[in-house]
């Protein structure tokens, strides 16, 4: 993760499939059923959603306003 173009925390993530879902795209909050269990109690700005992981080059790119 990423604050302020600066790299506070990595995970490895070992999923390998990505399930087609008709659930609404939701960030900051978990749900289950239809009730919001866990929320982000905070502001999220200008965040972005890729296909693929970036590259480190990438991250910093956007950070300069050059990728």
């Amino acid at each position: 993760m990423y604050v302020n173009g600066d790299l506070i925390a990595s995970r490895s993530v070992a999923y390998s499939t990505v399930y087609n879902s008709s659930a609404p795209f939701i960030l900051g909050a978990n749900v289950q059923g239809s009730q919001v269990v866990q929320y982000f109690d905070g502001q999220l700005d200008e965040w972005r959603v890729y296909s693929r992981a970036l590259s480190e080059r990438e991250i910093e790119e956007l950070m300069a306003g050059t990728f």
